[in-house]
């Protein structure tokens, strides 16, 4: 008996690393929901057998975590409807009640009678739609209506359990506990929660800059987001700061690739990129500057009592974000602690113990 039990749990193992492997796979192709399918049958299986914080699930934590941010986003750009597109609609909408409007009626008193009885019709159809209005209320699933808020929930809780097992690792799990603490920095910036995002994204560039072999361009990055999350609660300093870090840091990953003797064409490529990037931060910097001084200005004018007259301070977004998922979160924020919990589809939360 013991004999079978074991051969069932090495079979399941083996299952669960070809779903790694599969799930891996279609995460880089971009096939999230299989990549969320997958991934999501590997965390049940690795708890089942090593429990819910067990060391080997950290991987599969992570990357399923990303594949439900994914999944979220793409599902975004699957719904997202183009502005303009309901305008000839309702353009031919209006045409055809102003047309309705100006016909005059062809009958007399037959008219009115059946105008009276068009109406009664009307009415009797109203109520009928009424009331399957109300019944698809009542059975409507909120599960598929807030699919991609649970994605959401999902992931920040599935990274908050990677981010204990990759704290327990000690030195060989910081550099994924610093990608942890990207993802969840990432999520709170698309939240507006910029000061829990700034705490997510210092929490990783301060694990970052531990390494021996930190990396620059991935560094840069974090320091770009950070002086972002700075920029829109207003501070500038702070973003300016955080944005002159990044470029130093192109500038280390510049020289790395010039020092590499005959720069062949795709070394040359990623300089003209990278010198493109510093280019495009420091633009951002020029317009955060403008930004503090027509505030400073509105301040002084408003602390010696002169008439507001200063300029709107404009708030110019990032050209790209780190993750695209406004869209969901307005309609439904994750609670001030994700945490806590939530109700997900069974098909894809990992079976606890």
């Amino acid at each position: 008996m013991a004999s079978s039990s074991n051969e069932q749990s090495q079979e399941e193992l083996e299952r669960a690393k070809e779903l790694y492997s599969s799930g891996t796979r279609s995460y880089y192709v971009k096939d999230y929901d299989l990549a969320v399918e997958d991934l999501s049958q590997v965390c049940t299986l690795y708890s089942d057998a090593y429990g819910t914080l067990g060391d080997q699930l950290g991987p599969p934590y992570l990357l399923y975590a990303k594949a439900l941010i994914a999944l979220a986003q793409n599902e975004v750009k699957l719904i997202d409807i183009p502005e303009g597109e309901g305008s000839e609609d309702s353009e031919s909408e209006s045409c055809d009640d102003e047309e309705a409007k100006e016909k005059p009626p062809e009958g007399g008193e037959s008219s009115k009678a059946e105008a009276s009885g068009s109406k009664d019709k009307d009415k009797d159809k109203d109520d009928e739609d009424d009331d399957e209005e109300e019944e698809g209320e009542q059975t409507t699933n909120p599960e598929s209506t807030e699919e991609d808020i649970t994605n959401l929930q999902l992931a920040w809780e599935i990274l908050e359990l990677a981010v204990t097992i990759f704290t327990s690792r000690g030195d060989d799990g910081k550099s994924q506990l610093a990608e942890c603490h990207a993802e969840l920095a990432g999520i709170s910036f698309e939240n507006n929660n910029y000061e829990e995002a700034v705490r997510d994204f210092t929490k990783a560039k301060d694990i970052l800059t531990t390494l021996p072999d930190t990396n620059q361009r991935q560094l840069a990055e974090l320091y770009y987001k950070m002086g972002l999350s700075h920029m829109m609660v207003n501070a500038f300093s702070e973003s300016i700061e955080a944005l002159n870090s990044a470029c130093e840091c192109l500038d280390k990953v510049i020289a790395e690739n010039k020092e590499k003797g005959p720069q062949e064409e795709e070394i040359t490529e990623l300089i003209a990129e990278l010198e493109d990037s510093k280019k495009d931060i420091f633009s951002k910097i020029e317009e955060i500057k403008a930004s503090k001084m027509a505030v400073l200005d509105d301040m002084r004018k408003t602390a010696s009592g002169s008439p507001v007259g200063a300029p709107e301070v404009i708030k110019t977004p990032p050209a790209q974000q780190p993750t695209n998922i406004s869209h969901l979160i307005k309609r439904k924020k994750p609670d001030s602690s994700p945490s806590g919990g939530s109700s997900s589809s069974p098909s894809k939360v990992p079976k606890t113990d």
